[in-house]
């Protein structure tokens, strides 16, 4: 051991215990940096984001807003919601049985499940475990089905069970191994299967099964699995089949089938293998069936079929083979079909279906053809459209699985609302028409800002306020002229808009149309402040002397208001790109940075401004991307984190700023576009969730950040564009930071040169005692010994009268509960 080791053990040993246990919290991470793994994610960038009490509202690029389900789940027939805690599959995920106690058999072209590792094939039981039984398929599974203790599988495996098996197996249900029944040996994938009496009924791409040459489709003997003599020798493959009582229907590519010319879909006789008189043809690809009564509903590529138009899906009836009225039209292909009642299940590639947004799944009238209320839409964080190509149902879930990353997801058109607690998207939707650019929220209304002609259903131009209950407008219409919104921040009654506009219109709405227009801010470009308390004409404004160049970001603290852009003069001063604006008279303030780029956010802190944004110099000093100002005068202190890229996201916590940006190395570490960085230092903290894109905004919420962006996973999990990571105090992992009868927060100011105030909160009467300790364990200070303190808040003064600089700890006492946190005094 070296002598350093020795004198670092000995130091630690002569610590109090408490006290070694909290510095070694300070130097982990593990627990304080935990992601939510149950927040809702989105299909596109998070731009903006401001929490409201309890509700995250955020605009971007996105259309959906959804859960991180992996490729398949159990959805709720009838809210599409899908099943909470079911394993992430990634892959695809081709074919999907019920095992009849609740769990679920699948199928595909998949690595692992959840944690466990399975090749194609798994059981996911009733409790969302990954079930021991590990078939190992050695190529795709495209087709299950459960009989008894038997699943039969089929694909394009040539190993299963482990046992050689080539496109069709028989498996143990409780083992997984490969049954006695012999190889049928198929020539090419199978890529359905279903049973009839005592044969197992196959279709294909193989011209050779069982034995036998059989095209495209055979019926093979459940006991020696050798085909029998059933040949209705298709001259194309088949992608589907479906047995009802004597019949076997089938779809797929073929022109003839049975002896008879057919044209991708025919009805085969169980006994001889012949066509039937019923002859619907269609005009490319059948993948897909489901039957009730005397109807088949078809799906697949074609656009005519049973003598009509009919793009993706029909209605056929089951005597004359010709397509009802019913019509959903989708536009895209139908890949797997479901019946429960009076709905039919959809399944594929497509966005609109029943006349209504649904991508890739949906619930339809099999009355009207019309989509219901169920809404699990799919997706990928990838361009293109996933598909949903497999769906089974049993009592109150309707399994999908497909080529999706996410399912379950509802549309949200560049503007959303997330409960924060529950961590899901709200029924909030005012459904913009164009792109949202900014947001800001007060006690009833969002404001919203960018390039767009309607939201809530009724026209506007580029600026609107909505109700925060129903997302629709109120009793006013806002219109941009000749530009859009950027920027948007409110003040009491008073709204502060920047963009890149000349001028502004109000119109009040008399009920459905506007029939009175007030010019406002007309001769003010790029920045105006409105009255929203007005009742005689909408907005009331007042002189804001010009910005004579956008304005891209705007930002209320007290009675200042903050502004960047491409402006030089704004406020009655020459200002360049950034100015302290007066609330009440609009006068610029001394406070001058002159920063090269623009500034995308600012937090004040004690004297200090911590701001971030697109900028190489500000403060009359090198900073990229992140500085800290002189809150009076404008100039850069001597924080320097020394980012290698843009920052655009910023959040305090009590012992870190917090930033997201461009950057892969910043307080001189590798952080990948998000960090936290030392106050005092600038250098990054251990704290690092390592983002594999850009975070474009922050906000902090109790223990945790909410990050948004451009990423699509967090410490290597799939969070796309949205995450939810702990914090505690950076050092501290969160649950050791609180405690259930009491919170001991963070020392303000910290750090300190003549005093610090330390509060904490009891949630019921206590005796406390509060004790301050230097680093080597020795109590210097005690502020509270076993004194009763009432439920409620409480503040300490401490003063380090004849201490010498460095670090200290406080520690709060109740009982046999703990609480501490670190502090810096610099004198």
């Amino acid at each position: 051991m070296t002598p350093r080791a020795e004198v670092a053990n000995a130091f630690f040993r002569a610590l109090p215990a408490w006290l070694v246990l909290c510095l070694c919290m300070y130097g982990t991470t593990a627990d304080a940096q935990y992601i939510r793994e149950d927040f809702d994610v989105t299909n596109g960038p998070v731009d903006k984001m401001q929490l409201s009490g309890n509700t995250l509202y955020m605009c971007g690029s996105f259309t959906q807003v959804g859960p991180v389900t992996g490729c398949g789940a159990p959805l709720d027939i009838t809210t599409g919601a899908p099943e909470v805690g079911f394993p992430r599959v990634v892959g695809s995920i081709l074919a999907v049985a019920p095992d009849g106690l609740g769990g679920w058999y699948i199928g595909g072209v998949f690595t692992a499940v959840g944690n466990a590792a399975r090749s194609n094939i798994a059981h996911v039981l009733a409790d969302h475990s990954v079930a021991p039984w590990n078939p190992n398929a050695v190529g795709s599974v495209r087709g299950l089905v459960v009989r008894g203790e038997v699943v039969y599988a089929c694909g394009g495996f040539t190993n299963i069970g482990g046992q050689p098996r080539n496109g069709v197996a028989a498996l143990n249900a409780t083992t997984g191994l490969a049954t006695a029944w012999s190889n049928p040996n198929a020539n090419a994938t199978a890529r359905a299967i279903a049973f009839a009496g005592t044969a197992l009924y196959v279709v294909g791409d193989f011209t050779s099964i069982g034995g036998q040459p059989r095209s495209y489709l055979a019926a093979l003997d459940t006991a020696t699995g050798l085909a029998t003599s059933w040949n209705p020798n298709a001259d194309g493959s088949i992608r589907t089949l479906l047995i009802n009582g004597t019949t076997v229907y089938v779809g797929g590519n073929f022109l003839n089938i049975g002896g008879q010319p057919r044209t991708r879909i025919a009805a085969l006789s169980r006994t001889t293998g012949l066509a039937t008189t019923w002859k619907p043809g269609a005009n490319n690809t059948v993948l897909a069936f489901a039957a009730k009564g005397t109807v088949l509903y078809a799906g697949g590529f074609f656009t005519t079929i049973g003598g009509q138009a009919r793009n993706g899906i029909a209605e056929l009836s089951t005597t004359t083979g010709l397509a009802s009225g019913w019509n959903p039209n989708p536009n895209g292909a139908v890949w797997s079909l479901e019946l429960t009642g009076t709905t039919v299940y959809a399944g594929g590639v497509f966005t609109n279906i029943g006349g209504a947004e649904r991508v890739s799944i949906a619930a339809l009238s099999d009355t009207t053809g019309l989509a219901t209320a169920f809404e699990s839409n799919a997706w990928n964080n990838t361009a293109g459209v996933p598909g949903v190509y497999a769906l089974s149902l049993t009592g109150t879930k309707v399994f999908a699985g497909g080529d999706s990353e996410n399912l379950g997801g509802k549309r949200r058109n560049h503007l959303a609302a997330i409960d924060v607690i529950a961590g899901k998207v709200t029924d909030w939707n005012p459904n913009p028409v164009g792109s949202i650019y900014t947001i800001a929220v007060d006690a009833t209304t969002v404001f919203v800002g960018g390039s767009f002609g309607s939201i809530g259903g009724e026209a506007c131009g580029n600026l609107a306020a909505v109700s925060r209950v129903d997302g629709l407008q109120g009793n006013w219409r806002f219109f941009v002229l000749e530009g859009q919104v950027y920027s948007l921040a409110v003040k009491g009654t008073t709204l502060f808009v920047g963009g890149n506009y000349h001028d502004l219109e109000s119109c009040k709405h008399q009920p459905q149309s506007c029939t009175s227009y007030v010019a406002f801010g007309s001769g003010r470009p790029e920045i105006t402040a409105a009255d929203t308390a007005s009742s005689s004409d909408g907005f009331d404004p007042f002189d804001v002397p010009s910005a004579p160049g956008e304005v891209t970001f705007l930002k209320v603290s007290g009675n200042t208001v903050y502004a960047s852009g491409g402006f030089d003069f704004i406020g009655g001063q020459f200002r360049t790109r950034a100015a302290a604006l007066n609330a009440f008279n609009a006068g610029a303030s001394g406070w001058t940075p002159n920063p090269d780029g623009d500034i995308v956010e600012l937090v004040a802190s004690g004297g200090l401004q911590y701001v971030v944004g697109r900028f190489y110099n500000i403060g009359n000093q090198i900073r990229v991307g992140v500085g800290a100002l002189d809150a009076l005068t404008g100039a850069a202190t001597t924080w320097d984190a020394l980012s290698n890229g843009f920052v655009s996201g910023l959040a305090m916590n009590a012992t870190g700023v917090l930033v997201g940006g461009a950057f892969t190395n910043i307080g001189g570490q590798p952080r990948n576009y998000i960090a936290a960085l030392d106050p005092v230092t600038a250098l990054a903290l251990p704290w690092n969730p390592d983002a594999n894109g850009n975070v474009s905004a922050l906000v902090q919420y109790g223990n945790t950040v909410i990050a948004g962006g451009g990423f699509t996973t967090m410490r290597g999990l799939p969070r796309a564009h949205l995450a939810v990571i702990g914090t505690g105090t950076l050092g501290v992992p969160g649950g050791q930071a609180e405690h259930e009868l009491a919170l001991l927060q963070q020392n303000t100011p910290n750090p300190f040169t003549r005093s610090t105030s330390i509060r904490f909160t009891l949630s019921r009467p206590e005796r406390v005692t509060l004790s301050v300790f230097d680093i080597a364990g020795r109590e210097v200070r005690t502020l509270l010994r076993d004194d009763r303190r009432e439920a409620g808040s409480h503040q300490v003064e401490f003063q380090p009268i004849g201490l010498p600089n460095g670090v200290y700890l406080y520690r709060l006492t109740l009982g046999d509960h703990v609480l501490a946190k670190k502090m810096l005094y610099l004198r």
